[in-house]
């Protein structure tokens, strides 16, 4: 037997899932969907995410063609992702740094070995200065679906710099979300090199 407060919930819901069906209020009637919820401590039904998630891919006049929030979303995904490629190549430089004061020390003492000259060419590649750290970046980002030019990487390092040093929840702008969640909505953030 169900109690009065289950029948009006599910009476109310119900009649909010009519209402957005018949587009009705549609944002009115979902947030009140999902309040209804919350207020009554019910999961929301499934129905509910998918709208809500539907409504998100939607192209909106307020939010602009370009500016929707999962444009946005990619694009700060994407800016996360040459900021760790150009952090990368910066960190190689500082190993590549090490590596060659290892090598001069052994060159001192004795012949380096075969693995020893290796390791420490492989490093040289990565540079020494920023911008050397930048081209790499940008290299290692092509055909990743982050690529961009040098200077599009280097505005994107910036852009998450200034956000890590002026926002203490800067770290919630370039948060991946569920993959489950990003494939329903066929979002792709991975951003690997594509073979």
């Amino acid at each position: 037997m169900t109690s009065t407060t289950d029948f009006h919930h599910e009476s109310e819901m119900k009649w909010l899932k009519m209402m957005i069906e018949a587009d009705v209020h549609f944002e009115l009637a979902l947030a009140a969907a999902v309040f209804h919820c919350a207020n009554y401590t019910r999961p929301p039904p499934i129905w509910i995410a998918q709208l809500l998630c539907r409504k998100l891919l939607e192209p909106s006049a307020a939010w602009g063609e370009k500016n929707g929030p999962v444009k946005k979303y990619i694009q700060a995904r994407k800016d996360y992702r040459r900021w760790e490629a150009v952090s990368h190549a910066v960190s190689e430089q500082y190993l590549s740094k090490l590596e060659r004061k290892k090598l001069n020390g052994i060159k001192s003492e004795r012949k380096p070995t075969e693995i020893e000259l290796e390791r420490a060419n492989l490093y040289l590649v990565e540079g020494k200065y920023w911008s050397d750290a930048v081209k790499v970046a940008a290299a290692d980002l092509k055909d990743t679906g982050a690529e961009g030019s040098e200077q599009t990487v280097r505005k994107s390092y910036a852009k998450i710099k200034r956000a890590a040093e002026s926002d203490p929840n800067w770290r919630m702008r370039y948060y991946r979300f569920d993959i489950h969640f990003l494939e329903f909505m066929n979002i792709n953030v991975d951003f690997r090199k594509l073979r």
